[in-house]
């Protein structure tokens, strides 16, 4: 990843005044502390602050029972 990185700055895609566009971009990559479980950014935000990526709390679980008394699956 940083050898991609360092190609697209010394390319002129990357950094200030990209291509003579005017339009400054610049790219930091973060080595996480733990692994990303995809579909879960509080695991990336926890990742990206130096803490372990696991997952939040998860929400309120569903109903097990359906408003006809029929038990949901």
């Amino acid at each position: 990843m940083d050898e991609a990185i360092a190609e697209a700055y010394a390319a002129g895609f990357l950094g200030k005044n990209i291509l003579g566009s005017g339009f400054d971009l610049d790219v930091t990559v973060h080595r996480g502390a733990g692994a990303y479980i995809c579909g879960e950014e509080t695991s990336l935000i926890n990742s990206l602050e130096g803490k372990r990526g696991g997952r939040g709390s998860s929400p309120p679980s569903r109903l097990r029972w359906g408003p006809s008394g029929c038990r949901r699956s």
